[in-house]
């Protein structure tokens, strides 16, 4: 039997669950603090917590760049996947500085879509801004072969 064949929405649902809720809330992260370190809202933290949803790709990505390598791992680890190791972003990776760019303009892109801009796009969009901002110039400093702080 394959690992694939084992995998039901459910099956992801539970071991993702299980991950964010060893390091999130509790004697974990508290959830205003992810809340502001990722850019998401505490509700959509505390939906994925009682297994209400799960995150998207993107979303994900960022939980694992702010909970871990070690979070990264366990979730991997259903399809028999693990030992993410964290990498040195000070030398540029072109290609993934490029893709993390992407997907934040695509998120504050998706908030302005409708033309309505609330006070909930403002909060959420802020930290993204800010993390845009720091991508940029990380990887212009890299560009000069500057070494990071």
């Amino acid at each position: 039997m394959n690992v694939i064949d084992d995998l039901t929405h459910e099956t992801i649902l539970h071991h993702f669950r299980l991950a964010f809720m060893r390091r999130v809330g509790g004697r974990g992260m508290p959830f205003a603090e992810l809340a502001d370190k990722t850019g998401l809202q505490v509700r959509t933290l505390k939906a994925w917590r009682d297994g209400q949803t799960m995150p998207h790709l993107g979303n994900w990505l960022t939980l694992c760049a702010v909970l871990g390598a070690d979070f990264a791992s366990e979730t991997l680890h259903i399809v028999g996947m693990g030992g993410v190791e964290p990498v040195d972003v000070g030398h540029s990776n072109a290609p993934q500085c490029v893709a993390e760019l992407a997907e934040q303009v695509n998120n504050i892109t998706h908030r302005l879509v409708d033309g309505k801009f609330c006070h909930s796009d403002k909060a959420a969009t802020g930290p993204q801004l800010i993390r845009l901002a720091a991508l940029l110039e990380q990887q212009g400093r890299a560009m000069l072969g500057e070494l990071p702080n």
